[in-house]
């Protein structure tokens, strides 16, 4: 502050001596500023209505763009759009969800002049209908909003700029009533009200649902919002009142059946009072409580469910060692998509779009890949992956449909699928579980060594009794018992001892994916995973320290304890084609650590498959899987460089079958550095690629191919940064290539000169190096691997590698970690290595 006070102090008295200056220092213009300057002014524009001295609203544009709507109407179409009643499936806050033609509605379509009958906004399909808007939203990335606290949200898919969901926050002030048909004992019926409002809990008839529950005691609990008749009555509700339902069967569970999901922030600790949602699959609701039980977010999504998704059951292949995923529709006759059988998307259209059915298509997301060479078809529950040869048929445009000829690569179904699977059985993956899930905490432990003595915190402690001097024959520890002398006696650690029971009510027929549902004692369904995590947390906190001690903390991390399941599941989706010579198996996590990814990469006959589970801490299950085959061009490209570059394993032994990141050192690859395979040609700002000619590797040596890839150009100052000291960063212009196959993908960046200064590439499957003697994989923990390297050799090899751990501007967050000498760097999430980065 004192740097500040002695220049404003000197600069008053400066001010104070030049009172008595000249009487003029300007001449004054007295000319006719039109005829000097050949231009008329233009009249200047007042906002209506009185500003205050703060407001900016309506004039703070930062890119001259002229506005639809002053402040005052700006603000009288927001006082009317967040009293709106909230129709499903149909519109929010005035908003529509679809044309009057079923198609999605545009971002464009949105914003503009709003049209008035009389004191009434013209909204939803009729505001489409007359061409008319909603003034001007603020503008998110993803995202439309309205009012001043984003009372109105419309999702906005980035791509293709159509509307993917809406949501209404705390305050918003219409609502979402309705009404349903009570069964009553006697066989008579009666209709019950649901009311449901923002900022208040759910109201059903005269009862308030003002209980939280677990899913243990929901049966105990008659006003808990997720009790699960309450909840099928706000089921009955919404069917009825906006769906045109029938009165439902009053047997009918729709948590049982699966379409109505309730989550918990966080699943494993339930008894904890949380925010909880409930989803209601089929109508595209879910709502948002608060921990106390009142709706703070409500959103509602359109409905997507496609005829042939009502019916369907999933399997990987028709014996135990073939991966062949198909998926069968019971309501469709003669609905099978078929991966791997080159099925386009004309022929998925003439076996599961019925003839006449003019709407399923309309209702479809269609979001295209960033490489642009591929589509997916998102229905409600199952994503359908249709890809092209660019150099035969182009690139694809923001939302547009596959061609007919486009092959099926992959189909990724989630939870809101309610599809059985044939592979997964609860029980059949509990088994699977248990085994991995025992030898994971074994290999945790670490016992002091052999002659060392015991407690690794106190080294003083010889381990045993002392030998009694008196009877110098006294081993000092119980002696083998004579009857039994295989008994080994106590075990050296309850970790090792330790054995996980599997219930005996665990399905055993084949489930769609989902919980892994138990009774206990009491008869509450519980989660089987969630008792799981809790039972070794539990045996964790018995342990005494000298016993922690010996034990990897991590065994305590829900995600640790998780991902020998999700590996488990791998395993069985993929046949056991997993665990083959050249397959990989990688995990990763968030950095919020509520999500387990696994993911397999294997080879059958000569053809890569790929196959993804996520699960989900939220939710307490696997809730998406994806599997996908075949190579894409660009993959072909690689692949034959790939083959070129690495030696025969033996005398008929062919080279490693994948491409990866290890190659990009290799002085003889055109893709890595220094490597000048990559000659950009053009490029086209609106769709963001690059026209690039590839060097491809052939029996004839090398041919140049012209393709149309994802990428940014040199001329818009794109580049990377390149990493020189600690916290220090050098901008190197360069064109920013993406080369995205359907089995390989990296980012490279070619500079000036023509030649590739750096490479990324996510997913890589061969271990890296970042300093000598260590070997990064994919998944890695690097601080704990760093360190382990460090301990064994010393604090001086971590200065000679100048290794640098980069921070989130927060500090939180362990964003990557980089060697300067080597010019290499890891993204991590969670502190797991995820991506490699290397540079010139």
């Amino acid at each position: 502050m004192r740097r500040v006070l002695v220049p404003l102090v000197a600069a008053s008295m400066w001010l104070a001596g030049c009172e008595e200056g000249p009487d003029q220092i300007f001449t004054p213009n007295t000319g006719d500023p039109a005829q000097q300057n050949g231009q008329t002014p233009g009249e200047p524009f007042f906002q209506d209505g009185n500003q205050d001295y703060t407001s900016t609203a309506g004039t703070n544009d930062n890119e001259g763009r002229a506005r639809f709507c002053s402040e005052s109407q700006n603000t009288r179409v927001v006082e009317r759009l967040v009293q709106m009643p909230i129709v499903p499936d149909v519109e929010m806050g005035g908003v529509p969800m679809r044309n009057p033609d079923g198609t999605p509605i545009h971002a464009d379509q949105l914003v503009g002049n709003p049209i008035w009958d009389g004191e009434t906004l013209i909204t939803g399909e009729a505001m489409i209908e007359q061409g008319g808007g909603l003034c001007d939203p603020t503008v998110y990335l993803n995202a439309l909003t309205w009012g001043p606290t984003n009372e109105v949200v419309a999702f906005i898919n980035e791509d293709t700029k159509l509307l993917e969901a809406m949501l209404a926050t705390q305050d918003y002030l219409g609502d979402m009533n309705g009404s349903y048909t009570k069964t009553n004992e006697d066989g008579s019926t009666e209709q019950v009200s649901m009311l449901v409002s923002l900022r208040e809990r759910v109201r059903l008839g005269d009862v308030e649902l003002d209980e939280y529950t677990s899913q243990a005691n929901q049966g105990s609990r008659p006003r808990a919002w997720l009790n699960h008749a309450n909840v099928n009555a706000i089921y009955r509700a919404v069917r009825e009142t906006w769906f045109g339902a029938e009165s439902i069967d009053p047997a009918y569970d729709c948590v049982a059946s699966k379409v109505c999901a309730l989550i918990y922030q966080t699943e494993e600790a339930q008894e904890v009072r949380q925010i909880t949602l409930l989803y209601i699959i089929d109508s595209g609701v879910i709502l948002v409580f608060s921990p106390e039980g009142e709706i703070i977010q409500l959103q509602i999504e359109p409905v997507r469910v496609a005829p042939f998704e009502t019916a369907v059951e999933f399997d990987f292949g028709p014996d135990a060692e073939t991966v062949a995923p198909t998926l069968a529709s019971a309501a469709v006759p003669g609905c099978e998509i078929k991966l791997g059988t080159g099925m386009t998307w004309a022929d998925f259209k003439r076996a599961c779009v019925q003839e006449g059915d003019t709407t399923t298509l309309d209702r479809v997301d269609y979001s295209v890949f960033t490489q642009r060479n591929g589509v997916v078809a998102s229905f409600n529950g199952v994503d359908l992956s249709f890809t092209r040869r660019v150099s035969e048929r182009g690139v694809l445009r923001d939302g547009e449909r596959p061609n007919d000829a486009d092959e099926l690569t992959s189909m990724t179904f989630t939870r809101t699928l309610n599809a059985p699977v044939a592979e997964f059985v609860p029980s059949e993956l509990a088994l699977a579980y248990k085994a991995r899930l025992e030898a994971r905490l074994r290999a945790a432990v670490t016992l002091p060594a052999e002659g060392a003595g015991g407690d690794p915190e106190n080294p003083g402690d010889p381990g045993m009794d002392p030998v009694d001097p008196e009877n110098p024959g006294d081993p000092g520890m119980d002696p083998v018992d004579p009857e039994n002398p295989g008994d080994p006696g106590e075990p050296a650690h309850p970790f090792l001892a330790y054995e996980l029971t599997i219930p005996p009510d665990l399905a055993d027929a084949p489930s769609p994916i989902e919980q892994l549902f138990y009774s206990d004692a009491q008869g509450n369904q519980l989660n089987w995973n969630n008792t799981v995590i809790q039972e070794i947390r539990d045996l964790y906190d018995s342990l005494t320290p000298a016993q922690k001690a010996m034990v990897d903390p991590q065994v305590i991390e829900p995600t640790w304890i998780i991902e020998p399941y999700v590996d488990a599941v791998l395993d069985t989706f993929s046949h056991g084609q997993s665990r083959t010579r050249d397959a990989t198996k990688q995990f990763r996590n968030t950095d919020d650590r509520r999500w387990v990814i696994g993911y397999a990469n294997f080879i059958q006959n000569n053809v890569p498959y790929r196959v993804t589970v996520q699960y989900s801490l939220n939710y307490g299950a696997v809730t998406a899987v994806t599997i996908g085959g075949g190579w894409g061009e660009i993959d072909e490209i690689l692949q034959g460089w790939n083959q070129a570059l690495r030696p025969n394993r033996g005398l008929v032994d062919p080279p490693y079958p994948y491409y990866s990141a290890d190659l990009a050192l290799n002085p003889a690859n055109p893709f890595g550095l220094n490597g000048q395979g990559i000659t950009v040609l053009g490029y086209d700002r609106q769709l963001g690629t690059l026209d690039v000619e590839l060097q491809k590797n052939t029996p004839n040596g090398p041919q140049l191919v012209e393709l149309t890839v994802s990428g940014e150009p040199i001329e818009d100052r794109n580049g990377y940064l390149r990493q020189i000291r600690g916290e220090r960063y050098e901008f190197v212009p360069a064109n920013q290539v993406s080369l995205s196959g359907l089995e390989t993908g990296m980012l490279t960046y070619v500079e000036a000169d023509g030649q590739i200064g750096r490479v990324g590439m996510g997913g890589f499957k061969q271990p890296m190096t970042l300093c000598p003697g260590l070997r990064v994989s994919y998944g890695d923990d690097l601080p704990r691997k760093i360190q382990a390297w460090v301990d064994e050799g010393g604090v001086d090899r971590y200065r000679e590698c100048e290794i640098v751990f980069n921070y989130s501007d927060n500090g939180n967050v362990l964003d990557s970690v980089a060697s300067l000498t080597n010019r290499i760097a890891f993204v991590t999430v969670n502190k797991r290595a995820v991506q490699v980065d290397v540079w010139r």
